[in-house]
């Protein structure tokens, strides 16, 4: 069943990039998840358009209110937006402005208890309405990383996410009447044609493109250009000074100032290049419709351009304000055929890449899933307690080096209950998370080597096997996460039967080839094992890494004998180490924790409880260290936290043998 979202703006008419970007979203929103709901001020064109995309649209009177402190309009717009949210059964909030509606819809959302999702696409809007914003809402968004800058104060930090702007690029691609529009402006068909566009209001940079003309109009006589500008009540005095600037400098022949154009795009098919001097501007929808057309840019090197236009591949970026090199980077592409072709291509595979409408649409999606804590996006229960209650710990920033998937960031939690630490929502990981690189170039780099060279995990694989000797001196033993088989080959050639089994295709290619071991590819419950098939099973730096490590225990327990003993070694997030990482990250999100691998984090007693749900008895606990592999003063600052936590006796490992519990 949809979820009914409500849709606020500040605005009923269709006043910049804001009101269209909805528009696009609303057109593309999966129905089945999610159904909108519009809340606008007055009956204008975005009214219609919102009423012709079969979006239920409801007034309230934010129009009267232009001071958001004015006690009587609050109150009533307030109250209003309270009455469409029960009436409309709304799930969650999402103003597409900032200001004061942002501090209508949140205190409306605090009294009917539903999450508000606020956009912010403006860059001047102050640290105090900065602030609010970040109070009232649970998620904020911004439409290009420059923004995001905004929010460095840890308040807001944590809640925002960059989501671009995006077109339906069916709707943007060169068409033949773009020749007709030539014709129009009185412009011969093979004479070279710049166009910028946007709302005539300072700060967009009309005039620096009038300086470069006349820089330009010497050396190409036959250049023309095109200004196509949205205008507001305010916006006159402005276009009169643009016009008599290009009057005074001798251009005034060579521009044509144009309105608001419904068809841009075959304005874009018309023109050689894109003019973007906007010195204001934090995206900039104009460039990426370009783009989609085809069509290279150039613009200074500011904002949402420096994001938008690839330097050097799909246009030029320049220095702020420096309109002669900006006159002598259009005289480049307009003189060399080849090069604006290739820049236009390469734009448009950008656009593909980064601003498609159906992109924009599932990220805000997944925003909303993860607002909601929909199990869709991976939001699960304790896996220890079952208890949905948890307090977040910590926001990582994940990048491809750490591993690919689709979440920017990833939450560590603590459950409210029983205090296990997981990730919530769980990451989709995919076997090729494992690939050859993990190994020869992840994270596996932490483990070491031992005097014949062989890979060695954080506890050397002759302690590890001389603690399983003290339990049970042979028999069939099952390594799982066996990796290239290091381990195994020493229990055999030990005596042992030996079994192993990994996700990764190259590990058990590796284990195989290198020892001629039996080691099959997947997970311990697609194996299917007898039951109490094996005397040991050894998991080391496993049961952090699966989504249900209850599951997997019980699994272990079923193919061990009654008399088995398994084998378990996780980092120890109770440790010295782990906490100052904890502290350490709550202001710099960087991720120390191994994420996306590392799924869960356990401590002495959330291990113990674990193993006990799953029918284990704990034997023994021994805590050891990580192999340090830093350099230099970074090895220092290592071996100093590890000092510590010998000191505390919070090591920053653990291992456990366990046994079966006896009924």
């Amino acid at each position: 069943m949809s979820k009914n979202v409500l849709y606020i703006t500040d605005t009923g008419s269709i006043c910049g990039g804001g009101e269209i970007s909805l528009l696009n979203l609303l057109a593309n929103l999966d129905r089945t998840k999610y159904e909108p709901v519009a809340a606008v001020p007055d009956e204008g064109d975005l009214f219609r358009r919102l009423a012709a995309c079969g979006v239920k649209t409801c007034l309230f009177g934010y129009r009267k209110v232009l001071n958001p402190f004015a006690v009587g309009t609050t109150i009533r717009a307030i109250r209003r937006l309270c009455e469409i949210i029960r009436s409309e059964r709304i799930e969650l909030v999402h103003t597409n402005s900032t200001g004061g509606i942002v501090f209508l819809a949140g205190i409306a959302c605090v009294l009917c208890a539903k999450p508000l999702v606020s956009h912010n696409r403006i860059i001047d809007t102050g640290l105090l309405s900065d602030c609010l914003q970040a109070a009232l809402s649970r998620r904020i968004i911004v439409i290009s990383r420059m923004m995001a800058g905004k929010f460095v104060f840890r308040l807001a930090h944590e809640k925002v996410a960059c989501i671009y702007n995006g077109l339906d690029l069916r709707q943007w691609t060169v068409h033949a009447d773009g020749k007709s529009f030539k014709k129009e402006l009185g412009v011969s068909a093979d004479a070279p044609l710049v166009v910028c566009a946007g709302t005539y209001t300072r700060g967009k940079g009309f005039e620096y493109l009038i300086k470069a003309l006349a820089v330009l109009k010497e050396r190409m006589p036959s250049i023309r250009a095109c200004i196509v500008g949205m205008q507001r009540k305010d916006s006159g005095p402005y276009l009169h000074s643009l016009q008599r600037q290009a009057a005074r400098l001798g251009v005034a022949e060579m521009i044509s100032f144009l309105p608001r154009q419904d068809d841009m795009n075959r304005i874009y098919s018309a023109m050689d290049v894109l003019a973007f001097p906007s010195l204001i501007d934090p995206f900039g929808r104009i460039l990426i419709e370009a783009m989609a057309c085809g069509k290279p840019a150039v613009g200074f090197a500011f904002g949402g351009a420096r994001e938008l236009i690839e330097d050097n591949k799909t246009g030029f970026l320049v220095r702020p304000g420096d309109y002669r090199q900006f006159a002598g980077k259009l005289e480049t592409i307009l003189n060399d055929k080849a090069l604006a072709q290739r820049f236009g291509q390469d734009a448009r595979l950008r656009c593909e890449r980064f601003f498609d409408i159906r992109t924009h649409a599932r990220s805000m999606q997944r925003l909303y899933d993860e607002v909601l804590e929909d199990p869709a996006a991976g939001y699960v229960s304790c896996a220890l307690c079952a208890s949905s209650r948890f307090r977040v710990l910590n926001t990582c920033a994940v990048t491809g080096e750490d591993g690919h998937v689709p979440q920017a960031r990833l939450r560590l939690c603590r459950c409210l209950e029983c205090g296990l630490v997981y990730v919530n929502p769980q990451p989709k990981i995919s076997d090729d998370l494992y690939a050859e690189d993990y190994f020869n170039a992840g994270y596996m780099k932490f483990y070491g080597r031992d005097r014949q060279d062989a890979a060695q995990s954080n506890e050397p694989f002759d302690w590890r096997r001389g603690l399983i000797l003290r339990f049970k001196p042979a028999g069939n033993l099952l390594d799982i996460g066996c990796a290239s088989g290091e381990f195994l080959a020493l229990m055999r050639d030990g005596g042992w039967n030996t079994t192993g089994i990994d996700i990764s295709e190259y590990a058990v290619q590796a284990a195989r080839t290198q020892y001629n071991l039996d080691v099959r590819k997947g997970r311990l419950p697609d194996m299917h094992f007898a039951d109490a098939s094996f005397d040991a099973v050894s998991a080391g730096d496993v049961l952090e890494h699966v989504p249900d490590p209850v599951d997997f225990l019980v699994e272990a327990g079923r193919v061990l004998k009654d008399d088995g003993i398994l084998y378990l070694a996780v980092p120890n997030f109770a440790s010295v180490h782990y906490g100052l990482m904890s502290f350490i990250a709550g202001f710099n999100h960087k991720n120390y924790f191994v994420l996306p691998h590392h799924l869960y984090h356990f401590s002495p007693a959330t291990a113990t409880m674990l193993l006990e749900k799953a029918g284990f008895t704990v034997a023994e606990r021994i805590f050891t260290e990580s192999r340090i592999q830093e350099k230099g003063v970074r090895r220092f600052v290592m071996q100093t936290i590890f000092l510590l936590g010998r000191i505390m006796r919070a090591k920053d490992r653990m291992v456990l043998i366990a046994r079966k519990r006896r009924s």
